[in-house]
């Protein structure tokens, strides 16, 4: 359910450069569209309601995601030996303002990623559930949780950010 609004559409907008920027591979970029505060999130299980009750696949603040970035892009770095390829598809389902009438909105979306690495792609598909906050120069992504359909086998090791 995503309305005509104009909150609807400007995180709409957001979520889709989001997507861009990965499928790009400019983690600087992408970064700054989370808040100070804001957390990349994959579960290890569908279960968890929160970041810190359980083990998670990954789990990476503004730190994280800045030393990511830089292992990303720099040419020592091994795993720049190789290219490293993705394209997302993402269906937004809905966008609607959090329960806590906070300011903050929640959307989800459904998403196929495909990664491609060492001549090797890897198919990842689930939901993405999005905390979005309202700033004084528009919306910022507070957390962005991964839930991957086949999380409960065996899953190679993810370079990038899904």
């Amino acid at each position: 359910m995503i309305s005509d609004n104009p909150s609807s559409l400007a995180i709409a907008a957001l979520l889709r450069k989001e997507r861009d920027l990965l499928d790009r591979g400019d983690l600087d970029a992408w970064r700054q569209l989370f808040t100070t505060d804001g957390v990349y999130w994959m579960p290890s299980d569908p279960a968890h309601e929160k970041p810190l009750e359980a083990i998670s696949l990954m789990l990476e603040g503004q730190e994280l995601m800045e030393i990511r970035a830089r292992n990303f892009g720099h040419a020592m770095s091994p795993s720049m030996a190789h290219p490293l390829r993705s394209c997302r598809l993402m269906e937004i389902r809905s966008i609607l303002p959090s329960k806590g009438g906070d300011g903050e909105w929640q959307a989800i979306a459904s998403f196929h990623a495909v990664i491609s690495y060492r001549q090797e792609q890897q198919l990842f598909a689930g939901s993405y559930t999005y905390l979005v906050a309202a700033t004084g120069t528009g919306f910022l992504i507070r957390q962005k949780r991964v839930d991957i359909l086949n999380v409960d086998q065996p899953i190679k090791s993810v370079l990038i950010y899904i």
